[in-house]
């Protein structure tokens, strides 16, 4: 397992001339590898014993000493460091010992300090790290009744909540403006490529994505575009464009959100997330296999392996092992769902997860990551949800050698 070299000797300089900065040290920590991650791992353990107790800067040390401990130990395991096919190695399974005493020193630091908002966050996750979701939620519900502008105040694991997702994603779905279908995809589409972006990005970076779908699909996987405020004379040129790339097999809808009159950060939030109760829309009625991708990906390789990839298995996940954020734990890259009962109401909760939070206009940047996992977490039980995860050749955060979809700008 590598970290950045480069970035971390930066860092680490930056730390010698500031030792206090926690931002310089999470830094160090982010970018340490191999042998950096054991020097990281010390100077955190002495830090740790000449810092006094009841210290938020402590408890930071804390959560840093036990992403470390997991990640080296994972790495000393020969786990994959960076995705899995399992939900269950999502858990720290090797610093149970550390996060133990990082729940404990938060616990004790809110007994004295209630409204410390980083203290009850970092409880949070702790008890999440370990998959203790209902000691999680106890936390959460505090944060959410606090209203943080913080995307911990819009996690839930609250079973009553979860139980009322399928209403509301239906709700959501009426409540959010009318979406135009200026193509449909035919009847029988069995596979379908799906990404979702506002105007301006599609054009920034949404050609290239189609072209190289173009390029690398057969005769039978579907691509279906949906864009956010486009006018009516821009879709005209952008059906003409389409309808000119040779071979492609596509649909398009938009909506008009009226956002992009607005601020950019409620537009940006509105349109990362929406896009997840598009692509329930897109399939609920439809006995069809999808993948939602990022518009801002290139394909380079078939698009056809996406589905074989899939084929057997309700869903493929970006399960993403050893991150301590709730909101890191599944990525939102790509995502693969089969045309089975379990896959759309997987996809419907995660809907009205997302549709819920846009009701009370606290849209976060994250949300849909945090959906993906929460629900996960809550649903995958009843029925058992059978998952592949998304390994590098399919994609990553960074460019592979032979990477099916390959990101278009640095992650």
């Amino acid at each position: 397992m590598t970290g950045d070299l480069a970035a971390f000797e930066n860092a680490r300089e930056a730390l010698a001339r500031a030792p206090r900065d926690h931002e310089l040290l999470y830094a160090c920590c982010a970018a340490a590898g191999d042998e950096a991650e054991a020097e990281m791992i010390a100077l955190l353990e002495q830090r740790l014993k000449t810092l006094p107790p009841g210290s938020e800067i402590r408890l930071h040390d804390l959560h840093l000493l036990a992403r470390l401990r997991e990640k080296s130990a994972r790495a000393a395991a020969g786990l994959h460091p960076t995705n899995t096919d399992a939900f269950d190695d999502l858990f720290f399974k090797f610093a149970r010992k550390e996060l133990a005493a990082l729940a404990s020193e938060a616990s004790a630091f809110l007994q004295h300090n209630r409204t410390s908002f980083t203290a009850a966050v970092l409880l949070a996750e702790a008890y999440v790290a370990v998959g203790a979701f209902a000691q999680a939620e106890g936390v959460f519900a505090q944060l959410r009744r606090a209203s943080g502008e913080n995307i911990a105040s819009i996690t839930n694991f609250d079973s009553a909540f979860h139980a009322g997702l399928s209403d509301e994603a239906h709700r959501s779905a009426a409540r959010l403006p009318p979406v135009l279908v200026s193509r449909d995809l035919a009847p029988d589409a069995r596979q379908i490529i799906f990404t979702a972006a506002d105007h301006p990005y599609f054009e920034r970076y949404g050609w290239d994505f189609v072209e190289s779908f173009a390029k690398h699909n057969g005769p039978d996987v579907w691509l279906a575009l949906h864009v956010f405020d486009m006018t009516a004379e821009v879709r005209t040129g952008m059906i003409r464009r389409l309808d000119a790339v040779q071979g492609l097999r596509w649909g398009l809808s938009t909506e008009w959100t009226g956002l992009r009159d607005g601020e950019g950060a409620p537009a940006k939030e509105y349109y990362h997330a929406v896009r997840y109760i598009r692509f329930w829309q897109l399939l609920m009625d439809r006995n069809a296999s999808a993948w939602i991708v990022d518009t801002d990906t290139i394909f380079g390789g078939p698009v056809a392996r996406l589905f074989e990839h899939l084929s057997g298995k309700d869903l493929a996940l970006y399960l993403a092992p050893g991150r301590f954020e709730v909101r890191n734990k599944i990525m939102a890259l790509s995502t693969g769902a089969s045309a089975t009962q379990a896959a759309r109401n997987y996809l419907r909760n995660v809907a009205g997860y997302v549709g819920h939070y846009q009701k009370e206009g606290r849209l976060f940047w994250g949300i849909d990551q945090v959906a993906l996992f929460a629900v996960l977490a809550m649903i995958r039980v009843v029925p058992p949800l059978l998952i592949a995860g998304v390994p590098d050749w399919i994609c990553s955060p960074i460019i592979r050698l032979g990477q099916i979809l390959q990101p278009a700008k640095p992650v």
